[in-house]
């Protein structure tokens, strides 16, 4: 095989999961394996190098499923300019449905081996011999001690596979063989699936788990959905990124909204109804985790009851809408009573929210949100309340965050005349901290953290009067499809905004962008799309800098480019 038009992807990262169960793998080797998307990693599998050879992976998911295929490619020769490569190895990966398990199927011409590194909070023992009629296979058992209770990983081995245990070392021999990883907290359980899956490898006969969703029309962006998909939490929703330990509601509704524009129902029904009834459960917080524990932030009614009705008015399910209709409701009257001056806050948590103005300054994105959501809910249940409330902060919202036909991000008029209350939750006006705390409010109105309060006890916050200019309130009108807020020229105007620093922006920025240029026609929406498409790695997904999947950022860009590719 010429090596010259062989693109392999040895360093790209791509999840695995299936709402059970959750692993980062690479090429080969597997990064990371948990029990769950909150867990801790139990150990990583890498492949180690070969010394004296030049080796290559190249990774795929097979169309229409969850199993990813590698290959291992190996360099035949030293010429540079036309080198031959072989196939040595591959590898199958297979999530099985509803299961806490994991098979790894290798077929390879060469031995290969794998380095078993623990980290310091796991343990390896020895397991029991798995058989199943005249075949036995070797199990080893690594546990994370948790409080009260054990997360479990049992690793079985079949065909020409085996560990040394001195030097936590797998070897293959050249054959077919398998790894079979399940998680759990229960022995017998684990024991259970891992039997079940031991058959399936015996036989040859593993199931695939199906994509609950027809590919063929979003071929640049499938990667990505599938990844956002392995992303689901049972019973939660969606976990935000690879490493976040709580799920959000924007990350949701924003998957949500991509699923139902891929004709992707059952995702997007699934989704929705599984994290409202999270939220329903675990009332006033900005992000729930795994036991239920509730995150906050500096106001807990700033987004999530808009994006609570958004996403359930998004979901396909008209007995879902009807079944939260009176919680969605009782919500939005709280929020709505958190108004003031007709603006609703930073929610402290946001992903464009540095802490660059007052804790308490009027948000236009937060706002937005809540005047989307209010309208539709007005339409489904017609409150006088609600109605008048909306058409309030409809009218005043260009005189709070346009001045001078400039839109502005925050707005310091939300807490003109207002008596502030003595403690919020936030993070302090004069501190560089980025830890939320309590906050107490000084002789001038300002909030300080315990350690600055002594200090600026009678000090004007620096962040008093702040305002920063922004593309971000036009281009999420456009994504929430507000009409009559922004005029076509205040609308151009953040699109070249944003096109000038294209380069530097976040990607949800972009995606945002290319997502307005679909609705507002612009010469440049092809850049955008290429930029967009350009940020991907070679498997077609998103990742940010430091080697996170982020769901916010591929749901956004994944619903931008297939709007773009529709038009």
């Amino acid at each position: 095989m010429n090596g010259n038009n062989m693109n392999t992807n040895t360093k790209e990262l791509f999840p695995l999961g299936n709402g059970c169960m959750y692993a980062v793998m690479q090429g080969l080797s597997v990064r990371e394996i948990r029990a769950d998307h909150f867990s801790k990693s139990f150990c990583s599998i890498e492949k180690i190098p070969e010394s004296d050879k030049s080796d290559f992976t190249k990774s795929q998911r097979i169309h229409g499923s969850t199993h990813w295929h590698t290959r291992l490619l190996r360099v035949l020769n030293r010429d540079e300019t036309n080198q031959q490569l072989a196939y040595v190895a591959e590898a199958d990966d297979y999530l099985i449905a509803n299961e806490n398990t994991l098979i790894r199927v290798f077929n390879n011409k060469t031995t290969i081996r794998f380095k078993l590194e623990l980290p310091e909070y796991a343990t390896l023992t020895e397991g029991p011999v798995m058989t199943h009629d005249i075949h036995k296979a070797q199990s080893y058992f690594i546990k994370v001690r948790h409080d009260n209770y054990e997360d479990i990983l049992q690793i079985t081995l079949f065909g020409e596979c085996r560990l040394d245990l001195e030097t936590r070392t797998f070897i293959l021999i050249p054959e077919r063989s398998a790894m079979i990883l399940s998680t759990g907290t229960i022995p017998g359980l684990i024991l259970k699936s891992s039997a079940k899956a031991l058959d399936m490898v015996i036989k040859n006969e593993i199931s695939v788990l199906p994509l609950p969703l027809n590919e063929e029309n979003i071929t640049e962006v499938r990667n990505s959905v599938n990844s956002i998909l392995s992303h689901t939490c049972t019973f939660k929703g969606i976990v935000p990124s690879s490493n976040d330990k709580y799920i959000r509601m924007l990350p949701i509704y924003t998957a949500v909204k991509l699923f139902n524009l891929i004709n992707a129902n059952q995702c997007a029904v699934m989704i929705a109804s599984n994290a409202i009834k999270t939220f329903l459960g675990v009332r006033d917080c900005v992000g729930i985790g795994k036991y239920n524990e509730p995150q906050y932030a500096t106001d807990v009614f700033a987004l999530v009851p808009s994006l609570l009705i958004l996403t359930a008015i998004e979901a396909p399910n008209e007995k879902l809408l009807k079944s939260m209709a009176s919680f969605l409701t009782a919500r939005h009257k709280i929020q709505t009573g958190t108004l003031l001056n007709g603006m609703l806050p930073f929610e402290g948590r946001e992903y464009f929210f540095d802490n660059f103005c007052s804790n308490t300054d009027g948000s236009a994105v937060s706002t937005l949100f809540y005047i989307k959501s209010a309208e539709l809910l007005c339409q489904f249940r017609n409150d006088k309340n609600s109605v008048r409330a909306l058409s309030k902060v409809r009218e005043s919202f260009r005189e709070s965050f346009i001045k001078d036909s400039k839109i502005y991000l925050n707005s310091p008029k939300r807490t003109e005349n207002v008596t502030l209350p003595r403690y919020i939750y936030g993070k302090c006006d004069f501190c560089n901290s980025s830890n939320f705390t309590w906050l107490t409010k000084n002789s001038v109105g300002a909030y300080c953290c315990d350690n600055c309060s002594e200090e600026n006890k009678n000090s004007t916050s620096p962040k008093t009067g702040v305002t920063k200019e922004s593309y971000l309130p036009v281009l999420w009108s456009e994504y929430l499809q507000i009409k009559g807020i922004f005029t076509e020229k205040e609308i151009h105007y953040s699109q070249e905004m944003a096109l000038a620093s294209l380069d530097s922006i976040p990607l949800c920025d972009a995606a945002l962008l290319l997502n307005s240029m679909t609705d507002q026609p612009h010469p440049e929406s092809q850049r955008v799309y290429e930029f967009l498409l350009s940020k991907r790695n070679s498997l077609d997904i998103w990742y940010d800098d430091n080697g996170d999947f982020d769901c916010l950022t591929n749901a956004l860009c994944s619903y931008a480019v297939v709007r773009y590719l529709s038009k």
